[in-house]
């Protein structure tokens, strides 16, 4: 019988399995497409999110490298201001999906808007927005006066 792993045992051992990436992106761009329809982009945002509630970070640079695990793409900070930050997310897998017909990139939005939002302690909300069919920018916005009420049990 195999032993049950733990979810962080689960986790480390799939992020040291080399894979495919085909099965992933059927899921992601067509099954999922199909399925959430009209609304795939928002509730794909929402999901973004709540997989960021599952895996809380503590810092940008964790974000930056569960990005890359995730196979969400290199993900980099490009400018930022008083309340807001932009990033650019780039790398092999994002160039592909560009190629495609209206690439969606709404998960990387919420689940970054999620953690930075967990890390600094201000709601914090995120939009994804392709240029030109080459470049993927997630702008991030905040107010710091609309603080995170920290939850002692999370």
């Amino acid at each position: 019988m195999k032993k049950k792993l733990k979810p962080e045992e689960f986790n480390s051992a799939l992020i040291d399995t080399p894979v495919n990436l085909f099965g992933h992106e059927l899921i992601r761009t067509e099954l999922l497409k199909n399925l959430l329809g009209k609304d795939a982009e928002a509730i794909l945002y929402w999901a973004g999110k709540e997989l960021a509630r599952n895996h809380p970070l503590t810092s940008y640079e964790e974000v930056v490298q569960f990005f890359e695990q995730a196979s969400f793409g290199t993900l980099d900070r490009t400018k930022e201001k008083r309340s807001s930050s932009t990033y650019s997310l780039s790398g092999k897998l994002i160039d592909l999906r560009l190629s495609q017909k209206e690439p969606v990139f709404s998960l990387e939005a919420g689940f970054l808007a999620e953690q930075m939002q967990q890390i600094n302690g201000v709601y914090a909300e995120a939009y994804a927005e392709v240029i030109k069919n080459k470049t993927v920018l997630i702008t991030l916005k905040w107010d710091n006066k609309d603080l995170v009420e920290m939850n002692q049990n999370n």
